[in-house]
């Protein structure tokens, strides 16, 4: 069995990506409810840990338990700072690139495109700016991706640490079978655990095992649920909300939790959302009535 610890190339040292051993530990939210009346929510978490390597095409590559498409098995490469992962009938695809910096474009291949295809397109992304992560024996580098040059918008949310990756293990859509997943913890033998508890959204989560599971009632505060229309769903250019009751804030998020400016417009109670300059893809919706927050999936086409 190999294991790198890091390796020196053109006097740059570079974590090796994905020792074997490594864990990433990831929230997991389940949507319980069965009603509008009643919302609960499940957080639990769910582990990646690499388990094995093996060579192919001459190439160290690493498995990850967890981690599939389409029922083949997904491999990971990394050599002075370049990650790449391989799947049988695509070969290897770019995945991050860790000798960029402020300016550059890095080049990288979704694991899961919308809509699914064999071959996913290379998406080129500006990094903004670099910063670091601190960890021992040395800091962690960070990419800060600017936007997408192709348009869009989801896998990554707005950053890429060294030897971790992003707030989900890799560029892949988190929506999975109506689950959402955001990073927790990583743990290898070279830097130890790193626990990262700004990624639950609720802010909830302590450590590494923890479940939680919330529960909010329409009848706490002796409040009435209100009656909500949301439409059109999916939509084109204009969505619209419409409540017997008064709404205090709503916002649009990314599947990864990124907050999407929108133009909004109150019209005696029924608020319009400008989607016009949003990019196609699935959405978040927040919106708060009486102290209670409410969500919604929509779909941008």
């Amino acid at each position: 069995m190999l294991l790198f610890a890091g390796y020196q190339s053109f006097g740059q040292n570079y974590y090796d990506f994905a020792p074997v051993g490594a864990k990433w530990t990831f929230n997991r939210y389940t949507n319980l409810s069965t009603s509008p009346n009643d919302y609960r929510m499940r957080i639990d978490y769910v582990e990646n840990q690499v388990i094995s390597d093996t060579l192919i095409d001459g190439k160290n590559c690493r498995a990850i338990t967890n981690v599939d498409y389409n029922g083949k098995k997904i491999y990971f490469h990394s050599d002075s700072g370049k990650v790449s992962y391989y799947i049988k009938g695509r070969g290897f695809c770019p995945l991050y690139d860790f000798n960029l910096n402020a300016g550059d474009t890095m080049t990288t291949t979704p694991l899961f495109f919308y809509p699914y295809t064999a071959t996913p397109p290379l998406l080129k992304f500006i990094i903004d700016s670099v910063a670091y992560y601190p960890a021992s024996p040395r800091s962690l580098k960070i990419l800060y991706i600017d936007r997408c040059l192709d348009g869009e918008f989801y896998f990554y949310d707005g950053k890429i640490i060294e030897k971790i990756g992003t707030n989900f293990i890799f560029p892949i859509n988190i929506i999975v079978y109506g689950l959402v997943y955001t990073l927790r913890c990583y743990e290898d033998s070279e830097i130890g655990l790193h626990f990262f508890p700004k990624n639950d959204y609720y802010n909830l989560v302590k450590n590494c095992t923890d479940t939680v599971l919330i529960i909010r009632t329409g009848t706490e505060n002796n409040t009435s649920l209100p009656t909500v229309k949301l439409y059109p769903n999916p939509v084109f250019d204009r969505f619209f909300i419409q409540s017997d009751q008064s709404i205090s804030a709503i916002q649009l998020y990314t599947l990864l939790g990124q907050k999407i400016p929108i133009q909004l417009t109150d019209n005696k109670g029924i608020y319009e959302i400008d989607m016009n300059n949003v990019p196609n893809g699935l959405y978040i919706l927040e919106y708060q009535i009486n102290q209670q927050l409410f969500w919604q999936k929509i779909r941008k086409e």
